[in-house]
């Protein structure tokens, strides 16, 4: 009898201290002061991945209490209207006391960790996954010239004096060249349109006159036209450096050329930076008149409101029903993504 009494004891105990019960309120209170944080001083932020992520769990962490609250007072409410005997009146507080801190401490959740189902990659060094492709199946090259920026910020990262346009040019072309293997940038290029038209079927030609280019910019953390910080986005020189090599290289008509990012607006410290061939500067002479740049609400001097296409984007999971493409990638035929690598505030 003693034997089993202690058997019940500890699996009381341990069902009484179950992590993954803690682990619901410490996520919720979490996303909850994530939110605050994050969203509340630039909005725009809402509609990140890890955003969204959050305000579901801290919206069903405030159900829960909302419920769970409601549903004792109204019950005490009730409790307290029907009996005579002031000592059961109260007698429910003793449970209320116990709901509560079985709710934060006990097995009151599923336990949904199944150990079976679980993947643990563990990668080897030089060892990579996957098909190779590219016109150098998984060549990959990197670039650096401690001459490309200054070591030593004056004011904004992205402003004029701590940016080398010439080295960052001389960067562009030799990972260019790297790339392909090749001792030239034209021939860098030609060799890229070719392989890009035979894998989609166009044959072994080139780029062709009137063919449009839209190149995807990141300005996740740019929230107004005007607004001036040192948060990372994308950066003038290198995207200029870009342009330079598709229009004075490959041939370009700057027309047929779209900058864009269609969930946020493009700076004017960004904008001013690529549009002239140097900013500041006295007098202002344009580089790039005739490029478009093209964002999300279009409310600026040489910005153009993004349009959306009919053209649905699939995803392996979930509901694509209002996801759609922009019309700046449904009628380019080449899409440059210009990535922005950069730690993630979550750490992942």
């Amino acid at each position: 009898m003693k034997i089993s009494l202690h058997k019940i004891k500890m699996n009381f105990i341990f069902k009484s201290t179950n992590p993954n019960s803690l682990l619901f309120h410490i996520v919720g209170i979490i996303c909850i002061i994530w939110f605050l944080i994050r969203a509340v001083p630039k909005p725009d932020r809402i509609r990140y991945p890890c955003q969204q992520m959050s305000i579901m769990f801290a919206f069903g962490y405030i159900t829960f209490w909302i419920i769970l609250w409601s549903s004792i007072f109204h019950g005490l409410r009730l409790w307290i209207k029907n009996v005579k005997y002031n000592f059961v009146k109260f007698s429910p507080v003793i449970v209320v006391s116990f709901v509560l801190i079985f709710s934060i401490s006990s097995n009151v959740f599923a336990d949904i960790d199944n150990d079976e189902n679980l993947f643990f990659w563990d990668p080897i060094p030089k060892e990579p996954i996957g098909t190779p492709i590219g016109v150098n199946p998984g060549r990959v090259v990197w670039v650096w010239n401690p001459d490309a920026t200054e070591k030593e910020l004056s004011g904004y990262w992205w402003k004029l004096e701590n940016n080398n346009q010439t080295a960052l040019d001389i960067m562009f072309s030799n990972g260019l060249k790297s790339l392909v293997g090749v001792d030239d940038d034209y021939s860098a290029w030609d060799t890229l349109f070719k392989y890009f038209n035979q894998m989609h079927g166009y044959g072994n030609i080139g780029y062709q006159p009137g063919e449009k280019i839209s190149i995807k910019v990141n300005f996740n953390n740019c929230g107004s036209y005007t607004a001036e910080d040192n948060d990372r986005d994308a950066s003038p020189y290198v995207i200029k450096s870009l342009l330079r090599q598709l229009i004075n290289v490959v041939g370009v008509d700057q027309e047929d050329i779209t900058i864009y990012d269609a969930t946020r607006p493009i700076g004017n410290w960004f904008y001013n930076r690529v549009y002239y061939l140097e900013y500041p500067a006295d007098p202002l002479v344009p580089e790039f008149p005739d490029v478009h740049f093209v964002d999300s609400t279009g409310g600026a001097s040489g910005r153009e409101q993004v349009i959306a296409s009919s053209t649905k984007v699939y995803f392996a999971a979930g509901s694509c029903a209002y996801r759609t493409l922009p019309t700046v990638v449904t009628e380019a035929k080449y899409l440059f993504n210009m990535p922005l690598l950069k730690r993630h505030p979550i750490q992942t």
